[in-house]
């Protein structure tokens, strides 16, 4: 007998932010890097579209569900690393409406011919946002609102009727490279599938400065021009979480913090999703690129982690519950030199994808209790069950019976330096070997559950797009889709 989620898990899509994945036309034609800028922008706009698509078939299978004929609401919440920064706490947008602009070109060395693409009134939900924000604080994490500026300069009170009645044009907050470029790269995705087929998706229009695009990739230098931009019209509104100033120097030591946040947040989705009355669909993107230390021409030079830490990134990205080690051992042992923007965020959506882990596993264990028993436990709270999930744990998400096999492919000084990882991480095992043997033999106390839970796992179609280097850093696009329920019955 199967168990049934409570809701959907939640879709994600990982965007790169460089130039040359929002227009390759930039790169240097006739050469290596052309080739790989133009795979890049390819890839990713198809990664886009995949996720969109998503989110289509999921608004349609709630509405069936809950016999609505209104249309859905869909709130994307994307994390980026480059927004406005706090030292220490992670921070969410307050505001109503976003502005800003990107500058095209900088990635070139030297640069030239430098254009920018602006976004205008993008619309932020500012009331879910507050709902996440005081969610996460009651759950001690540490997570500030950031708010418009006028509201700061004026001294008034910072609540969530004061943002909404004072955010205006001059009060919206800004946004920057890290926010704007994967939204244009899913604007472009969207333009193609309404050119495609107009009935599929429905997309308001905004004002940019320049852009590229979306079938020929060629680059319009026009100072403004009038183009499509975000899926489902005014139905789609963003949250934004932005990851602390600290994750430069410190982002090793941030891994169990940020599954933990990432628990958390899994664990708002799901019960934010529980209470709404009409149906709304919501998704993760990650905005994030990979090692930036490929060349020694580059501003932060050459290390021979750079290879390793993309290679790994991508095999996790493949299949993050089988490979999720790859994340949260080996790249955070090569992050130092690899020099990742995108690793913290990859981390926050490992914890995300672990809440709904857990939640199978713990549904599978109530299921395997007396009827009395289960009667009992699911009385209780989804904020206690969430609080008691998200306790933070060791970092290693590793299969036992598996090794790694990126090992198998390393030679000379990449060798040796992740023999000296292993060492390290079986000391630190050994240290844990209490708390870990008892993980191990919760986890195996049923078989029927075991098997359930693999069900719940293979789930989840994870797919790696595109994962290579333009000039001295990598990017990758990857989407982490769920099956309809149609097709998977039992998780959904």
């Amino acid at each position: 007998m199967s168990m049934t989620m409570v809701t959907t898990p939640i879709p994600g899509l990982i965007l790169p932010h460089g130039d040359y994945a929002y227009d390759p036309t930039i790169a240097p034609p006739n050469t290596v890097a052309g080739q790989a800028a133009h795979e890049i922008a390819l890839a990713s706009r198809q990664a886009a579209k995949e996720f969109l698509q998503q989110l289509q078939r999921q608004q349609q299978q709630q509405q069936q569900a809950q016999q609505q004929s209104n249309e859905s609401e869909s709130v994307l919440l994307l994390i980026t690393p480059h927004g406005i920064q706090m030292e220490y706490d992670f921070g969410l947008y307050m505001g109503y409406s976003g502005n800003g602009f990107a500058t095209i070109g900088q990635d070139l060395i030297p640069t030239e011919s430098l254009y920018n693409v602006t976004i205008s009134h993008l619309p932020l939900d500012g009331e879910t946002s507050s709902n996440l924000l005081q969610y996460l604080q009651s759950h001690n994490q540490s997570i500030s609102g950031i708010f418009p500026s006028p509201l700061v300069q004026q001294g008034q009170p910072q609540d969530e009727e004061t943002v909404r009645t004072t955010t205006t044009e001059g009060s919206s907050l800004p946004l920057y490279w890290g926010e704007i470029l994967p939204l244009e790269i899913l604007r472009q995705a969207a333009t193609e599938m309404e050119e495609k087929d107009p009935t599929s998706t429905t997309i308001t229009t905004t004002t940019t400065s320049s852009a590229a695009s979306s079938s020929s990739c060629t680059t319009r230098k026009t100072s403004s021009s009038s183009s499509k931009i975000y899926p489902f019209e005014n139905r789609t509104k963003y949250m934004i979480l932005s990851l602390p100033h600290r994750r430069y120097d410190h982002a090793q030591d941030m891994v169990p913090e940020l599954l933990e946040l990432g628990c958390h947040i899994g664990g708002w989705m799901d019960q934010n999703q529980q209470m709404q009355q009409t149906t709304i669909t919501m998704g993760v993107i990650l905005s994030g690129d990979l090692s930036h230390t490929h060349e020694a021409m580059g501003p932060y030079g050459y290390s021979n982690s750079s290879l390793l830490f993309d290679t790994a990134m991508g095999r996790w990205a493949s299949n993050p519950y089988q490979y999720g080690y790859e994340l949260t051992e080996i790249g955070t042992s090569l992050i130092p030199n690899a020099l990742s923007c995108g690793f913290t965020g990859f981390v926050l959506w490992q914890g995300i994808l672990n809440y709904y882990k857990q939640q199978q596993q713990q549904q599978q264990q109530e299921h395997s209790l007396s009827k009395n028993q289960q009667t009992r436990m699911t009385t209780t709270t989804t904020t206690t069950t969430t609080a008691s999930t998200c306790q933070r744990r060791t970092t290693s998400t590793r299969n036992p019976k598996m090794k790694p096999p990126v090992s198998q492919h390393l030679s000379g000084s990449l060798r040796n330096h992740y023999q000296q990882y292993k060492r390290r991480q079986q000391r630190q095992k050994t240290h844990h070997h209490d708390s870990s043997s008892s993980d191990d033999s919760d986890e195996n106390q049923d078989h029927h559950s075991k098997n359930n839970v693999g069900d719940f796992l293979k789930g989840l179609q994870s797919k790696v797009y595109v994962n290579r280097n333009v000039t001295y850093y990598g990017m990758m696009a990857a989407t982490f889709l769920w099956k309809g329920q149609e097709e998977q019955e039992g998780f959904l």
